[in-house]
């Protein structure tokens, strides 16, 4: 105990209480080891770990997540509250002894002051499978994402209470991993923060695909419905099978590529959400709407300037901002939070690969003979090209300003 959490955990000289919290123990250990034979250290234990197991493994999970709320010990009666709330300070969960509880003072409590009392405690101590029971209900009353980790038989009705219940793999018994939604297979509890950063990180990447792809089509719609508005008189600024073309390949490659986008670094510094939270929270909704505006607009301003030809200069000019303008945008979504530039624009190599296919793809369809006839393109020149991609690229300009300001708030 004085060479693990004073020692190592902790990274100081023992004091006096953690040299008097460790004879105690060690006192303890010995009578226990007289009186009923066994050579076990594991006399305190959270699950099946003992305490120094306990220390190793579990500081990870209460730094990592910040929602941890309390430790369900099973200790023996001989070990006291105050010997319990010194190990909860050095782990800092608990700063008052009146943050620990003991079953038989929960007994004590209906349910009415348990609810109360529930956002204070944050230790309680030799409970009963009963009490585990009346714990997660309590907090599921409070609209708590509960997690409950156990392996022994006695925790399987806390388990199966708990939205989720995590079972031990290797000493786990077979009811307790029957009745739980998720299996540690190495027994690790440093092994839950690795599953939630890699449950965020799968969330963030869907999260990122769907506002690309309701951000690209709403452009295509108020593209359309702009030129209906501000030019009712000129024909349709985008051919039927163009828009076709964008929807098969200009939307779909980035949005795969991002669904493989590498995780970001700041994925455990986020809040826990809410069960209730929709995928368009936190302003999501106004930024899919706001980028899909803008990008029509860009369209609109590059089929009117294409114009002062005729007609199917300014279709290709339309087409080529519309599909190009997407393929920046994709850029945009490494990072709902933060810049390009911080994010990495090059940790993707397949959304970098996928966005450089695609410009050099409309580039091929616009100059290329055959595609002109099949898409209904037309040669650009080099003042129309640079119009196309200071068009197309401004869309990574508003945002990297919009971020800025976020952040600035």
């Amino acid at each position: 105990f004085m060479t693990g959490p004073v020692g190592k955990f902790l990274h100081k000289p023992a004091g006096v209480l953690e040299l008097s919290i460790a004879l105690f123990i060690l006192v303890v250990t010995v009578v226990q080891m007289v009186l009923t034979g066994k050579d076990s250290l594991d006399y305190l234990t959270l699950g099946q770990f003992s305490l120094n197991e306990f220390f190793a493994n579990t500081m990870n999970i209460i730094v990592g997540l910040e929602f941890v709320k309390m430790l369900i010990l099973h200790t023996p009666q001989a070990v006291t509250d105050v010997l319990l709330f010194a190990i909860a300070r050095q782990l800092n969960i608990a700063q008052h002894e009146d943050q620990v509880m003991s079953g038989s003072e929960l007994d004590a409590l209906d349910d009415e002051q348990l609810q109360r009392r529930l956002g204070d405690i944050r230790v309680f101590a030799r409970v009963t499978p009963a009490h585990k029971v009346r714990i997660v209900e309590a907090f599921r009353r409070e609209g708590d994402v509960v997690s409950m980790s156990g392996d022994g038989v006695n925790d399987a009705p806390s388990l199966k209470k708990a939205d989720i219940g995590i079972a031990m793999g290797k000493n786990g018994s077979d009811v307790c991993r029957q009745a739980s939604d998720m299996i540690l297979t190495d027994d690790r509890f440093a092994t839950i923060v690795d599953a939630v950063s890699e449950g965020r990180h799968l969330y963030m990447n869907i999260q990122k695909a769907v506002i690309y792809l309701l951000s690209c089509n709403l452009g295509e719609i108020m593209s359309l419905f702009l030129a209906v508005i501000c030019l009712p008189a000129v024909g349709a600024p985008l051919r039927a099978v163009q828009i076709l073309w964008i929807n098969l390949v200009t939307d779909a490659f980035p949005a795969l590529a991002l669904g493989v986008d590498p995780k970001e670094n700041d994925v455990m510094r986020q809040p826990p959400r809410a069960r209730s939270e929709s995928l368009f929270a936190h302003g999501r909704m106004s930024y899919t709407g706001l980028n899909g505006m803008f990008i029509g607009t860009m369209t609109l301003v590059a089929f009117r300037w294409g114009l002062q030809r005729d007609l199917a200069h300014a279709q290709s000019m339309a087409f080529m901002v519309l599909s190009m303008s997407q393929l920046f945008h994709a850029l945009n979504l490494r990072s709902l939070e933060h810049s390009l530039f911080r994010a990495g624009p090059f940790k993707n190599r397949w959304l970098i690969l996928t966005v450089l296919f695609g410009i050099v793809l409309q580039v091929i369809v616009c100059e290329l003979p055959a595609a002109q006839l099949l898409l209904g393109t037309v040669h650009l020149d080099g003042t129309s090209w640079a119009v196309v991609f200071a068009l197309s690229a401004s869309v990574i300009v508003i945002n990297e300003f919009a971020k800025l300001f976020h952040s600035a708030r």
